[in-house]
């Protein structure tokens, strides 16, 4: 069967018109556009033409129309190029609380150097109240940034309303509208908006490619100094063919918006109606007529997200939350902010319909859902099903997330290397680490001069990964693709670490091989060191849930054959900004 692709708002192909108008400025007209020579000149024209393009498309003829590398870059500077501007009148920003983490993250920056942050709360579909940001206003507010459209609900924020009260108090209003242009009729100057973010890849231009929408007389600080290229906004020289394509992805997805808007309409409540007419326990999270017409977000109450993810992937493209933001171990912050319990938030899945979704695609996806609802519905009081695709669900992480985008990533996992220095491991100890396939202890190990390494873990696709990062070093580690809890140790090892698979063995069964093993495999005297979720740590992991310990009662899991040496908790700061309390248990085998 042919992938169905419902993922939309995660990033659309590039226009084969689109495509066709860049290739010129990639061949020919590859001129510098800061060049005085006729090859400069014919790349400064097309820079030039693209920006009238954009103005007429979007009614933005009197803005600076400033291109970015990426929307995440048109935020910030957004954000922080008004904070800077204007930090002589105050330092006071308001945003909502469902904001992309473009904006969110920023933000976070902003307040650790000294910037005052409101979050003004949104109602049970993910609508900003209009009155709550006129509360939340004070004298040294500087700038409010709501986004226009949500990125997971698709619901439509009423930014006109706030751009008139903050006329009032002559306050800067900035909107992110990354997933709303191209999917429904924008007029920015009718809006009324100080700045707004434009982002090509979500219509049918390049990625790497966004803009920047200045309003006139608006001043903000540029991030990046250089030759004053983007009249002295952006520094650096001008990326010709992608803002030709991303101009004419505009002027494309304008002439074809009110087709687009009404197909598309159509194509989703059909999906929608499929879905609840067999499955009416069904959520559907966001407005039902304030949305955008390409996007459905739906919980399945009591099916994780992720499950049922693993079992539509080879039919159907979709997303469990903001694409950016996937890896997260967390429930959706979007839907909690709305009032939804973690349950309602962490069995959701977001479908989004692009110009090629077709009655066919509909149809067929609906019937992939439904049966794989029912699959997993048939077997959820037997913990087989999920054992059955826990290796499943471990390689489409490791294929699809790069180290950098899952939560336990560590550059420098510098608790686990002070215990090889506390506790004494000699270099000729045999040490291994458990679920440590894709981490860089095994790394910082071999640096160090450690010769007895062993690396366990159930991901194929991991292990493959970390021989790759390490080279002709891979050779000097011996390698084990396994679950945790089915490892029958050869070998008695003096240092078992293993920070990565304990707390996801919840049934009782998997806990007691899993000390089976640890008790046969370490050597009298050995040292164990667990680090796993603390009760103040997260419930769920990729999806996946977790168990829970205390140091009293990690202690009581390991205390028949091993005698606890100490004990501590640690916070690990995760590639989100937020944050997982560990608890580390040491023993020493009795």
């Amino acid at each position: 069967m042919f992938m169905i692709y419902l993922d939309y708002n995660a990033t659309t192909p590039i226009d084969p018109e689109v495509l066709a108008e860049m290739m010129p400025y990639f061949k020919h007209e590859f001129g510098n556009p800061s060049s005085s020579h006729l090859l400069g000149r014919n790349s400064k024209k097309a820079i030039i033409e693209a920006r009238e393009k954009i103005g007429t498309a979007l009614g933005a003829e009197s803005f600076k129309i400033v291109f970015t590398g990426s929307g995440s870059e048109a935020n910030n500077m957004a954000l922080k190029g008004v904070v800077h501007a204007q930090r002589s009148k105050g330092n006071h920003i308001i945003i909502s609380a469902i904001e992309h983490p473009a904006i969110q993250i920023p933000i976070n920056f902003l307040q650790q150097n000294n910037c005052e942050v409101t979050i003004v709360p949104v109602d049970q579909y993910g609508i900003v109240c209009p009155k709550d940001i006129e509360n939340a206003i004070t004298d040294k507010t500087v700038l409010i940034s709501v986004m226009l459209a949500n990125n997971e609900i698709g619901t439509i924020q009423p930014v006109k309303e706030i751009v008139a009260i903050a006329r009032k108090r002559n306050i800067l209003v900035h909107t992110d509208a990354a997933q709303a242009v191209g999917k429904m009729h924008i007029n920015v100057s009718d809006l009324g908006v100080d700045l707004m973010t434009v982002v090509g890849h979500k219509f049918y231009a390049p990625k790497g490619i966004g803009a920047l929408l200045i309003g006139e007389g608006i001043k903000i600080e540029s991030l990046i100094h250089g030759a004053g290229h983007e009249n002295g906004f952006r520094a650096g020289t001008e990326n010709t063919p992608y803002i030709v394509g991303l101009a004419k992805a505009l002027e494309l997805s304008s002439s074809r918006i009110d087709q687009y808007h009404s197909k598309n309409i159509e194509l989703r409540d059909r999906l929608q109606n499929i879905i609840f007419s067999r499955y009416p326990k069904a959520v559907l999270n966001g407005h039902i007529e304030k949305r955008l017409c390409n996007t459905l977000n739906i919980s399945f109450p009591g099916i994780d997200s992720a499950l049922l993810k693993d079992f539509i992937q080879d039919k159907i493209a979709c997303s469990t939350g903001s694409a950016c933001h996937e890896g997260k171990p967390d429930s959706s912050n979007v839907l909690l902010q709305l009032g939804r319990s973690k349950d309602i938030a962490s069995s959701a899945i977001r479908l989004s319909l692009g110009w090629e979704t077709t009655v066919e695609d509909i149809e067929a996806a609906g019937t992939v859902i439904l049966k794989a609802l029912k699959k997993i519905e048939k077997f959820d009081n037997n913990s087989k099903i999920k054992e059955m695709d826990k290796k499943k669900h471990w390689e489409n992480i490791y294929q699809t997330k790069e180290l950098t985008e899952v939560s336990w990533y560590q550059e420098v996992p510098q608790t686990s290397l002070d215990l090889l220095k506390k506790y004494n491991i000699s270099y000729d100890a045999k040490i291994i680490d458990i679920g440590g396939g894709d981490s860089y202890f095994v790394d910082h190990m071999l640096k160090l001069g450690y010769r007895d390494i062993t690396v366990l873990d159930i991901s194929e696709h991991a292990v493959s990964r970390a021989k790759t990062r390490l080279g002709k070093d891979a050779d000097k580690v011996n390698w084990i693709i396994c679950d945790a809890s089915e490892f029958k140790p050869v070998f008695k090892y003096d240092f078992w670490h293993d920070r990565a698979a304990f707390h996801f063995l919840t049934q009782q069964d998997d806990i007691s091989a899993y000390l089976q093993a640890a008790k046969q495999g370490i050597n009298e005297n050995g040292t164990l060191a667990i680090g796993t979720f603390s009760e103040s740590g997260p419930t769920k992991c990729s999806g996946i849930e977790i168990k829970q310990y205390s140091e009293i009662s990690l202690e009581e899991q390991f205390s028949s054959d091993f005698k606890m040496i100490e004990s501590f908790t640690v916070d690990h700061k995760t590639p989100f900004n937020s944050v997982q309390n560990f608890v580390f248990c040491i023993f020493e085998r009795a």
